[in-house]
């Protein structure tokens, strides 16, 4: 430590590693606290691993909380005074035989994948498993094993000897700079969780029941509530992204013209798709808290000081005192600052045709053949092609209909038990009559958004927010990746994806 301490490549110390050299806990307590002590100016992560192998268990001493889970991704939750790191996980190994070394011949990795394909797909996808990671349990920081193939082992990114990259530049950056990107989004002084809908409702005393709404491309508000037509509520409906220009702000996703956001151009605020020119910039609004009570106001983020507000029906940027007719100060900070907390009036970010029959068919890589079926009542996946039986191909079937607890949602009524729903019950999903209650609605309406995983359509819970349709081990359940077994955080993103097919029975 002394030798090294004035490097800037050196910024933690790791003491302990899965209980190598450990004699007992306050043993690692009072070494990692002495070397704490020796060096106060670099973190401590007393123990990597400590869930694993030959550990005596968390010291509780450090800056930093940290497991190894293979092949994972999976993390402890943060402290108050500790961060939380996924020391090592991954290990997904590519043979690319002449490019690789073994003292004895042989060779090691947690997963094995057969093509580069595959392994793009794995990565990216423990990328994605990580962001919600951050999101839902707080973890901080992760080390994938490994960068390149090392002696006897083949679950590198690139071979032993740096010849062969395996896996695509474009499609690894684009799933580093979306974990990273969300990563900044968690700094906003307003937390909005992004890919859910919301809907700007106006807080100035008097307009309360009026919402921002596009027409005709163009923002303005109007009186709307829960019986408005379907087109009105969509219309005032956004999907919340990481912003375009800058990933510590958002930008609002139209959900009845997905690739068009709102935006700001001389003035009027809009919903265009990408022109090009300032429109990343234009489109990227920052949270910030209400300039009045009651909700959230959104600062352009290259017009700084000026901010989305309502004016005369019509919706403007806008700068309090400034030269145009809607910078008026009277009113200006109720007219600016909007209520976005309550659920929007359109919950579903993907608009799917209601009363036609589709078939679910699962994302996940080599589950691509395999299908949403009942069978004695519960849900599962099962492999659904041409020479299957009219049962199985009627038991993959369902009629989406108009969401029996929300008519911006969705429930799945199957096609040879009418009457019966896809509904949740004890984590377990399964068919049910509809018993006309309540909670038989709620736990048969599920909101559609985009795929987790990338790809597909992903059905959150309308009564259980974050938790998603999940297969796993070919029966179906809701999960929140928040736990083990179906709710374990590994391949969550792509295990609740899911593709809209065309119906098995037509």
């Amino acid at each position: 430590m002394d030798e090294h301490r004035f490097s800037p490549a050196v910024i933690a110390y790791v003491p302990f590693n899965e209980g190598w050299g450990e004699w007992n806990l306050d043993d690692t307590r009072r070494v990692t606290t002495a070397l704490e002590s020796q060096d106060p100016t670099r973190l401590m992560n007393a123990h990597s691993g400590y869930n694993c192998c030959a550990s005596k268990g968390d010291p509780g001493t450090g800056d930093i909380i940290d497991w190894h889970v293979y092949t994972g991704p999976d993390a402890p939750r943060p402290s108050a005074t500790r961060v939380s790191a996924l020391g090592e996980f991954g290990g997904i190994g590519l043979r690319n035989p002449g490019h690789e070394h073994s003292p004895n011949g042989r060779f090691f990795a947690y997963e094995q994948v057969f093509s580069a394909a595959q392994l793009n797909d794995r990565y990216t996808g423990m990328v994605r498993d990580v962001r919600h990671l951050m999101t839902t349990k707080g973890v901080s920081a992760y080390v994938y094993t490994e960068i390149t193939d090392v002696e006897g082992e083949y679950n590198g990114l690139v071979t032993y000897d740096r010849r062969v990259q395996k896996v695509d530049t474009a499609q690894v950056r684009a799933a580093h700079r979306d974990l990273i990107g969300a990563s900044r989004n968690l700094n906003s002084p307003v937390r909005l969780t992004a890919g859910h809908v919301r809907s700007f409702r106006v807080t100035t005393p008097g307009y309360t029941d009026r919402y921002l709404r596009h027409a005709n491309s163009l923002a303005r508000t109007d009186v709307l509530t829960a019986a408005s037509p379907d087109g009105a509520r969509q219309d005032a409906s956004y999907r919340t992204v990481v912003g375009l220009a800058d990933p510590r702000c958002h930008s609002f996703e139209s959900v009845n013209f997905p690739g068009r956001y709102l935006r700001h151009a001389a003035g009027r605020v809009r919903t265009d798709s990408d022109t090009g020119g300032t429109f990343r910039a234009d489109a990227t609004w920052c949270a910030r808290p209400g300039l009045a009570a009651g909700g959230a106001s959104f600062e352009s983020l290259n017009n700084p000081g000026a901010y989305l507000r309502h004016y005369a029906e019509d919706v403007y940027l806008a700068r309090s005192g400034g030269p145009n007719p809607w910078d008026t100060a009277t009113s200006f900070a109720a007219d600016a600052t909007w209520e976005t907390a309550a659920p929007a009036l359109w919950r579903s970010s993907v608009l799917l045709a209601t009363d036609a029959r589709q078939s679910l068919r699962v994302t996940t890589w080599g589950y691509t053949d395999r299908y949403l079926r009942h069978s004695g009542s519960l849900a599962y996946t099962e492999v659904v092609d041409a020479g299957s039986s009219a049962l199985l191909k009627a038991d993959a079937t369902y009629t989406v209909r108009r969401g029996l607890a929300d008519s911006s949602c969705y429930s799945f009524e199957s096609v040879n038990y009418p009457g019966q729903y896809l509904r949740h019950a004890d984590s377990r999903v399964r068919n049910s009559p509809d018993d006309g209650s309540a909670l038989f609605k709620a736990d048969a309406t599920f909101c559609a958004r985009p795929g987790l995983g990338g790809t597909g359509v992903t059905f959150e819970s309308i009564n259980l927010v974050g938790w998603y349709l999940r297969h796993f081990n070919a029966a179906v359940h809701i999960a929140s990746g928040d736990g083990a077994e179906f709710n374990r955080p590994q391949t969550l993103t792509a295990d609740s994806s899911w593709a809209v097919a065309p119906p098995w029975a037509p």
